[in-house]
């Protein structure tokens, strides 16, 4: 299960109560998040650790504040890197057996994103830092179907998407819910 796309899932107010929810079930494989990591309020950080969560992948393609505001407008670079570390502090001191991977993941779109200085920057307050190159995307419901890319998906039955509101998806590319 991903708790993720379609808007920042820790904004749902019943954010926690969805992860222990599906923690009681405990019949997943992974249970991920994505996140800006914008909302890491401490209570929310506890939940997080306290739950089965498997992965939580914050999404930040910058390692300084102007490129963040750049990329990522109206975001608030010095609150995500407090929380982040919020959330690995809290591990370390209060949760240490936990197999929560923290993963920030990158997404180059200029030219003038530093992959070394991304991952150097971030390397200390997660596990694993991942860094790929922006995906054309195109119109998945008026383009034709791409002439050598018609094979069946194998996400539909790899991963159960959540968006903030609740409402289930089973694909991600399926970005209006049909």
């Amino acid at each position: 299960i991903s708790l993720s796309s379609r808007g920042e899932p820790m904004m749902n107010k019943q954010f926690v109560d969805m992860l222990r929810y599906a923690s009681d079930k405990r019949r997943f494989i992974d249970l991920k998040i994505n996140s800006n990591g914008t909302w890491l309020d401490e209570k929310t950080c506890h939940g997080i650790l306290s739950s089965d969560a498997t992965v939580i992948v914050i999404s930040n393609d910058a390692h300084t504040e102007r490129m963040y505001r750049e990329i990522r407008v109206r975001g608030d670079f010095e609150r995500v890197v407090a929380n982040v570390r919020r959330l690995h502090d809290i591990r370390r001191r209060h949760y240490p057996d936990s197999k929560l991977e923290i993963r920030i993941s990158g997404v180059k779109v200029r030219d003038d994103q530093d992959e070394a200085l991304f991952r150097d920057f971030w390397s200390d307050i997660s596990d694993t830092v991942v860094y790929v190159r922006m995906q054309s995307r195109w119109d998945t419901y008026n383009n034709p179907p791409h002439p050598t890319k018609n094979y069946p998906c194998v996400f539909l039955w790899n991963r159960l998407y959540i968006w903030h509101d609740g409402t289930c998806n089973p694909c991600d590319e399926d970005y209006k819910s049909k």
